[in-house]
């Protein structure tokens, strides 16, 4: 059975353009097929991710992660030495201010509510 995350960062300001071009080039440019490979290896099923906009340049970036073990997709995020894996974390820091070599997802967000129509 499927796992899921969804979790939230906050995009270093001034930085939301940098991000739709980061989050571009992995979706359709020429970073898409090592983007493809590393999340097929680390055992993603689905990734989603938008950028809700908090003031005019102020921004939140929120992810939705799919994966059979989503606490291996962590581990590999934090220590994955592959060439991509390596980029992605850079433009992490860069763009969010996070080290995801530093685990930060180890402590995942708690759900407080799950409502579906029945």
């Amino acid at each position: 059975m499927a796992e899921e995350i969804v979790f939230a960062t906050p995009i270093v300001e001034g930085r939301i353009d940098d991000v739709r071009r980061f989050c571009e080039e992995m979706q359709t440019g020429a970073r898409a097929k090592e983007h493809d490979e590393s999340r097929r290896r680390m055992g993603f099923r689905r990734v989603k991710v938008w950028v809700q906009r908090v003031r005019n340049r102020r921004a939140v970036l929120i992810a939705y992660w799919e994966a059979e073990d989503i606490e291996r997709v962590v581990r590999e995020m934090a220590e994955s030495q592959e060439p991509f894996d390596v980029w992605f974390r850079e433009g992490v820091l860069e763009f969010h201010g996070v080290d995801l070599s530093q685990g930060p997802l180890r402590n995942p967000p708690e759900k407080f509510l799950d409502w579906q129509a029945g």
